[in-house]
């Protein structure tokens, strides 16, 4: 229930950016295999909900954001280990994925305390009511 001249607001974050050598191994041993195991809804998230039609009139120039984390390389594979399509992956395919990247990333991440900086833009869409 939204009271009139409320605001609707949703938000995601997008694909993370990580150094570009790093980027690329997970591209090539994870992204591109999971990518058919991402559900529909995954897209709108994955899209920056660019699609997605609010009720109301929209707001327009909603300020940009950024999540900017410091990972070690546990964190990163677990926070991957979360997602739906690395789940439907190895559901029907009876391996994980995650696993297989973790084995070759380790040499060009270093050690695996190293911390490095992972940034996520958030996308933020958002609508009022009618007063």
């Amino acid at each position: 229930m939204l009271k009139s001249g409320g605001v609707l607001a949703v938000w995601t974050y997008g694909q993370f950016e990580i150094e570009p050598k790093i980027y690329e191994v997970i591209l090539s041993e994870l992204l591109n295999p999971i990518d058919a195991y991402w559900a529909s809804g995954n897209r709108q998230v994955l899209n920056g909900y660019r699609d997605l039609a609010l009720p109301f009139e929209e707001i327009r120039n909603v300020p940009a954001f950024v999540l900017k984390l410091e990972w070690d390389l546990g964190q990163l594979l677990a926070y991957m280990r979360t997602w739906s399509a690395v789940k439907r992956f190895f559901a029907e395919l009876g391996a994980d994925p995650v696993e297989k990247l973790e084995k070759t990333l380790e040499p060009i991440w270093g050690a695996p305390d190293t911390i490095r900086v992972i940034q996520m833009p958030l996308f933020v869409k958002a609508s009022r009511k009618p007063a």
